[in-house]
């Protein structure tokens, strides 16, 4: 096993001050000053220096509960748990569906990196279901089906998808759930992106109540709110599954950072205003970049995102690999398009979610890394 390989990039430009990151999906700035202040306060009433419930204080629970509800899903506290972001959360998803019977975790790609490391170390297998872009990253429902199996443990899905901005339809999430139920296996949903929304609705699969012992709902507070560093998500579950989930929890983490916890709930008070500040600032963003990209229309193209804050650009047939590479030695990190799997070979992750000055000193040293190789 190796390092997620966008945590690669970002680590050589942590290294090094002159070098410019549109690598890891890191939102420029910080929280919002409520979260400080609410987080100060809670330390100074001394109620974060103690382990919580390992499921989460109860006041995070039931303000994720309301949350949930306002957006059309029904899961109560009990049926929540917090986790230390997503990805702890994408984990005990994973070790609790895996089994000695069922070992496959069918991932459609191009998809987070971070996954295929994650099904390994349940002790899973990872199946990939390569999605292609002319069908605008849509997954192949035929293909799916002649995939699963009773060997099946889930299906992982990251809706909206991170790279490619694709946000899946009604129709195709309920084939899927309905594929997956008919063979006995789990729907993992990572829903991380899904308030980073432009021209598109999103509807999830939570929303439906009759897949809802069939689905394990994920999603984070690190994005929508400037939190990668607090690192607090949450699992979401029918309350049949729970206890069996947070047996896994406890046993990686004990509980969440209990002011982590604190400052999600500071956060999910004020989320509407905050969620609409950093989208319109993100809108912004992704017209610059997309206006840097769309002069090298000649040799790259791309799709613009529908959701998130990255782009991911065709380089009609550069290797990937080779083009991170050159572009490091002028000072730029990008991600690529092969750590998102197989059918993400041949592309480039660009995050629009980075600071102002990095978005335009980098994407100036990649146009002009362009045109000198054209």
């Amino acid at each position: 096993m190796q390092i997620d390989m966008i945590k690669h990039m970002e680590r050589i430009a942590r290294k090094d001050p002159s070098i410019i990151s549109l690598g890891q999906g890191i939102p420029a700035g910080g929280a919002d000053k409520c979260i400080h202040d609410s987080v100060v306060a809670a330390m100074r009433q001394e109620n974060v220096d103690q382990y919580s419930d390992p499921q989460g204080i109860v006041l995070l629970r039931s303000t994720i509960a309301q949350a949930t509800a306002n957006e059309g899903m029904t899961y109560t506290e009990d049926e929540t748990i917090v986790t230390s972001g997503a990805i702890e959360a994408i984990n005990v998803a994973l070790h609790f569906a895996v089994t000695n019977l069922r070992k496959k975790v069918i991932i459609p790609t191009p998809t987070y990196s971070a996954y295929f490391n994650a099904v390994s170390l349940s002790g899973g297998v990872v199946s990939e279901l390569a999605c292609v872009p002319s069908s605008e990253w849509d997954i192949d429902l035929g293909q799916l089906e002649s995939l699963t199996d009773e060997s099946t443990a889930a299906v992982l899905l990251s809706n909206p998808n991170n790279p490619t901005g694709t946000c899946y339809s009604r129709q195709t999430l309920e084939a899927i759930a309905e594929i997956a139920q008919k063979a006995g296996a789990l729907v993992i949903v990572d829903e991380v992106y899904r308030h980073m929304l432009y021209d598109t609705k999103y509807y999830s699969l939570a929303e439906s109540r009759q897949y809802k012992k069939d689905i394990l709902r994920v999603t984070s507070f690190s994005k929508d709110f400037n939190m990668t560093g607090w690192r607090v998500g949450y699992i979401q579950a029918d309350s049949s599954r729970v206890d069996a989930l947070l047996k896994v929890h406890d046993t990686l983490v004990n509980c969440t950072s209990v002011v982590s916890q604190y400052a999600g709930v500071a956060a999910l008070e004020k989320q509407h205003e905050i969620v609409k500040t950093n989208l319109a600032v993100l809108r912004h963003k992704r017209k610059m970049m997309s206006g840097y990209l769309g002069t090298l229309s000649s040799v790259i193209s791309y799709q613009l995102p529908s959701a998130g804050y990255f782009f991911f650009v065709n380089l009609h047939g550069r290797s990937d690999k080779k083009v991170a590479d050159d572009l490091l030695k002028r000072g730029v990190v990008v991600v690529p398009g092969s750590a998102f799997g197989a059918a993400g070979a041949g592309y480039l992750r660009l995050c629009f979610g980075r600071e102002y000055t990095a978005i335009e000193i980098g994407m100036k040293k990649i146009v002009e890394y362009f045109r000198e190789t054209a």
